[in-house]
Formats: C-alpha cells, sequence, structure tokens
C-alpha cells in the first residue's frame, strides 16, 4: 500500500511539473502572475488526488466483494449438473423414500398444530362461559383481569394456528401437484 502511494505521488510531481511547463508555453514565457498559477496547480493536484482517492476506493470496493463472493468448493456439484447427472428423478427409488419420508414429518406436523388449535379454541370457550354472566349485571362484581390479559392472547393464538393450517395446507397441495 505504501509503495502504491509513493509512486501516486511521484506521478503527481511528473504532472505539476508538465503543467508548469504547459502553462509556460501558453503564456509564450511571458510574466504571468505567480499566485494564479499555483492556485491552478493546487486545484488540479486536489482534483487529481480526489481521482485517486475515488479509485482506491473503488478497488477497494471491489476487494471487498471478492472477499465476500466464495464460489462453491469444486467438490460441491450445481444445482444444473445434479439435473443431468440423473435426467429420471420420478424413477430414482431414494427420492421416493425421501418423499414418503418428508410427508410423514409433514403430516406429524400438522397433526400437531390442528390439536394445539382444537386446545385453543376449547380453552377460549371454557375461559369465557366460566364467567357468570349474572353477576354482569350487578354493580358489585367486576370482571377479572385475567379475562382481559387471556382472552385476547387466546384469539391471537388461534387465529396464528389457523393461519398456519392454512398455510400447511397450501404446501401439501402444491407438493402433490
Amino acid at each position: 500500500m505504501q509503495s502504491a502511494i509513493t509512486i501516486l505521488e511521484i506521478k503527481i510531481e511528473k504532472y505539476v511539473q508538465i503543467q508548469k511547463q504547459s502553462i509556460l508555453e501558453l503564456t509564450n514565457n511571458q510574466y504571468v502572475d505567480k499566485n494564479k498559477i499555483d492556485r491552478l496547480l493546487f486545484h488540479q493536484q486536489n482534483q487529481q488526488k480526489l481521482n485517486e482517492n475515488n479509485n482506491f476506493k473503488q478497488i477497494n470496493q471491489i476487494q471487498i466483494l471478492q472477499i465476500k463472493y466464495q464460489p462453491p468448493p469444486a467438490s460441491v456439484p450445481l444445482a444444473s449438473q445434479q439435473i443431468k447427472k440423473s435426467p429420471s428423478l420420478v424413477n430414482d427409488s431414494n427420492i421416493r423414500v425421501d418423499f414418503k419420508q418428508s410427508s410423514l414429518q409433514f403430516s406429524i406436523h400438522h397433526l400437531y398444530i390442528l390439536l394445539v388449535h382444537i386446545f385453543l379454541i376449547y380453552f377460549k370457550q371454557l375461559l369465557f362461559f366460566s364467567l357468570d354472566y349474572k353477576k354482569f349485571e350487578t354493580s358489585e362484581s367486576q370482571i377479572p383481569c385475567y379475562f382481559f390479559i387471556l382472552f385476547p392472547l387466546l384469539i391471537i393464538f388461534q387465529e396464528f394456528f389457523l393461519m398456519l393450517i392454512k398455510h400447511t395446507y397450501a404446501i401439501q397441495a402444491i407438493s402433490l401437484t
């Protein structure tokens, strides 16, 4: 990195010398305000440094991207290569066994979600009907505080599991087609 910076500094110095010569040639060696020349050269040097800094930033970004992207090892075949190796996926017995195992796991998962959903419906109804409606009519009674906490939570959980059931049915329908 240091050597690159020193090379750039040498290039900048050469550039400055060339610019001074070109300015003197343009003015035909006539008297020109030296401050103007220095300001022009200073501005050009700053522009060149900014351009070189931007180039360094771009090079660093490219290096970072190259570090982040690591191609897969040669031992791992790509998906397209796997398809080319086994074109008849339906006739492969290992795939059928894997499909049966995955469908069994899928049905167990589906059954678990249904059981939790049924339990939530039952618990919500039990909680709702455990309140005595006659006590609500008198001014002395108060609604128990657990009702305001548990009942909305149960409704949220019930809707969540209902959504899961719909999602699993959709996945199962897609996998069967």
